[in-house]
């Protein structure tokens, strides 16, 4: 067995290493944020950075300049250092605490809040926890609550209280039957059958509301939902018996618009046919969507793009709220500037006024380049504004880094998340950055040859619909080539079905 050997030895080595400081960190981080983030990450800021506070509507900001102290011009160089408290953080802690018994009862925030209160002033946090929207009950929760209002024998209850469980978000069961009986099993005795799981299938389907949930398939919510609803309305001629026979036999025919075959199938007239297809426009295959249905989050709009007709310009301008005011705390500033106040004290204070200064520095830049940005696209994009989609232009995002003389990775940044309020509804930025191509009417985006696409569907014939090889025809004809493929990936993003579901037979 040979012998194991160490050896040690020094070498040099070149490379490069980038360290970013805290305030480029801060100016980053702050400039990617959209507008409801940006309030988080403020209010966050008050909260840990002693020396900030929020700007009253009244007030003046405090020039940040102004609060440099004699000693601290010296160290200006010191911006780019990381804040780091040493030694556990004990001596620091022991000043703070100092502090407060000292200055407390004037700069208690909790006080602070109070007098705002009692002043009619709103406080920004109770003003955003009354606000906040209140959790919406699940839709287990709402099944409950309908379901023991229903008269069902104890021993039914029971069992369909373990069958909410398993409704799905659109109202079906997606679990075996004989797997929900052997959930159910243990809590009525004796154990719970499969014929008495589906009965409270059925009890759900036909008493909860919307009708129809609870079933084990689509087929079988339809159903149920035509029933409920024929119940309702005291009708019973043919056109209910047609649409029963849809559901139950044609389904699958229905689905492809194959209206040709079902008459064949099923020897309706095309009167009959309308009638009983008028019946299931009621339905819903997903009859919990109503209940399940989230709120969609509301947009708020950073930047605000008007039209001046006197000039015929278009101009943006940060949207209210879009760059929340912060200022240096002045009593903060003057304890710094106060000799009486002990040097380790001052140190601290001067710690978080250079932190707050960055942030602040940081609001300002994140609104100055996000205007930069808007104002490029308004110069490049002016025909969106003035015409619609359709003439939404090939707008790299490296361009527009060139055009203001900014790293392409920093106006990412500034796009990312923001939205634009314009006279044509509110539009996410990212959408004025996109690639295209170019037709004899010059270069285009894709968003644009998509819009055109849809136009071209919508001026078809229904009763002959366009193939999708007819539709890249004729956008060649406009000077657009598209690829068949293309034309399929761009009608299915577009929410376009293909020729065959598009097309009207005749008298439907």
């Amino acid at each position: 067995m040979s012998g194991m050997g160490f050896n040690l030895s020094q070498g040099a080595r070149l490379g490069q290493n980038l360290k970013l400081s805290p305030r480029m960190l801060t100016t980053m981080s702050v400039l990617q944020l959209p507008l409801g983030e940006l309030e988080e990450r403020v209010e966050q800021e008050l909260q840990e950075n002693i020396a900030l506070e929020r700007t009253e509507p009244d007030g003046s900001s405090t020039d940040p300049g102004d609060a440099r102290t004699d000693g601290q011009d010296a160290s200006d160089g010191a911006d780019d250092r990381a804040l780091v408290v040493e030694d556990g953080g004990a001596a620091d802690f022991d000043r703070l605490d100092r502090f407060e018994r000292r200055y407390g009862e004037e700069l208690d925030s909790d006080s602070w809040r109070e007098s705002r209160r009692l002043d009619g002033e709103p406080d920004a946090r109770s003003e955003a926890m009354a606000n906040t929207p209140a959790r919406t009950a699940s839709l287990e929760e709402q099944l409950l609550e309908q379901w023991m209002l229903v008269d069902a024998s104890p021993r039914m209850t029971a069992i369909g209280r373990v069958l909410a469980g398993f409704v799905g978000d659109d109202g079906l069961l997606h679990t075996p039957i004989e797997s929900i009986a052997a959930a159910a099993a243990p809590v009525v005795d004796p154990p719970a059958t499969e014929p008495e799981v589906r009965e409270s299938s059925r009890l759900f389907q036909h008493l909860l509301e919307p009708p129809g949930m609870g079933a084990a398939d689509v087929r079988e919510s339809l159903l149920s939902q035509l029933d409920v609803r024929r119940g309702r309305s005291g009708d019973d001629d043919r056109a209910w018996h047609d649409a029963r026979l849809l559901i139950e036999h044609h389904l699958d025919d229905l689905e492809a618009n194959r209206i040709p075959r079902i008459q064949e199938r099923t020897g309706m007239t095309t009167a009959q046919l309308d009638a009983a297809r008028a019946m299931l426009q009621h339905l819903d295959p997903s009859p919990a969507s109503g209940l399940t249905s989230r709120p969609v989050p509301g947009i708020r709009p950073d930047v605000i793009v008007t039209h001046d007709a006197a000039t015929d310009r278009w101009s943006a301008r940060l949207a209210d709220g879009s760059e929340p005011s912060v200022r240096l705390a002045e009593e903060y500033v003057r304890m710094s500037r106060d000799p009486k106040v002990d040097k380790s004290t001052r140190d601290l204070i001067k710690s978080n006024m250079q932190r707050g200064r960055w942030f602040i520095e940081a609001l300002g830049q994140r609104g100055a380049t996000l205007l930069r940005v808007v104002d490029r696209v308004l110069d490049r994009q002016r025909d969106w504004f003035e015409f619609g989609p359709g003439h939404l232009k090939p707008l790299p995002m490296l361009e527009v880094a060139a055009d203001i003389g900014m790293n392409v990775s920093t106006v990412s940044r500034a796009v990312a998340g923001k939205w634009l309020q314009t006279p044509r509804g509110i539009v996410e930025l990212r959408r004025f950055f996109t690639g295209g191509t170019h037709t004899e009417q010059g270069a285009v985006s894709w968003d644009a040859v998509k819009e055109r696409l849809r136009e071209v569907v919508a001026a078809e014939d229904r009763a002959k619909p366009l193939s999708d090889e007819a539709i890249a025809k004729a956008l060649k004809a406009e000077g657009i080539t598209l690829a068949r493929r293309t034309v399929v990936k761009y009608r299915e993003q577009l929410g376009i079905p293909p020729a065959r579901l598009r097309r009207a037979h005749p008298g439907t």
